[in-house]
């Protein structure tokens, strides 16, 4: 289960963290609060095609985090961090770090 994201250099998000719990299913706010890229990172995070028009101006790169619990998807037990990063429009890596 996807706990945690981390966006960094997002269209309007300089550095936002959202936790998210069991049963999450909805993003709401007010126009221009972000809700577009939340979704769009998420997009990323898990291999979506990046779009350079999307980094934050000034930012040169954006990057997304997430922490997911292996256990409720049966690969074992703790957490594990993917990250995504780059100037988005090249080939950007993507991680699944050891930890």
């Amino acid at each position: 289960m996807l706990e945690e994201v981390r966006i960094t250099g997002l269209g309007v998000i300089d550095d936002a963290v959202l936790e998210l719990s069991q049963g999450f299913t909805v993003v709401t706010g007010e126009t221009g609060a972000g809700k577009t890229m939340v979704v769009t990172g998420l997009g990323l995070l898990f291999g979506g095609r990046a779009d350079p028009a999307r980094v934050r101006p000034g930012a040169g790169r954006a990057m997304v985090e997430g922490r997911l619990d292996r256990q409720p998807i049966g690969i074992g037990r703790g957490e594990v961090t993917g990250v995504r990063w780059g100037p988005l429009g090249s080939r950007q890596p993507a991680f699944l770090p050891r930890r």
